[in-house]
């Protein structure tokens, strides 16, 4: 199993195994508000679920499809939230 690269959050100055997307941005007014979870790895940007209080909500929907949409949209937007302090955290691979 590849090991998570880490994000860090200037702000809050954690080290991050994940950030937030809102899912507005690739699945508009379907999907706002449900936050999903990216990590990074050797292989890129991975989604890796949804916030708790998304996971019910996410459950009539077809998960893997909207993961793939996530994971897609992700190789080219830079910018996520930090799931501690809510603060925009850019998003770099090395």
């Amino acid at each position: 199993m590849i090991k998570p690269a880490k994000i860090f959050c200037d702000n809050c100055e954690k080290e991050l195994d994940f950030v937030l997307i809102d899912g507005y941005l690739f699945g508009d007014r379907l999907l706002e508000g449900v936050m999903f979870k990216i990590s990074l790895s050797e292989n890129g940007r991975t989604c890796i679920g949804v916030d708790s209080e998304s996971e019910v909500y996410m459950k009539q929907l077809n998960w893997k499809y909207w993961k793939k949409q996530c994971e897609d949209f992700c190789t080219e937007y830079d910018l996520a939230e930090c799931p501690y302090c809510g603060e925009e955290v850019l998003i770099e691979q090395e």
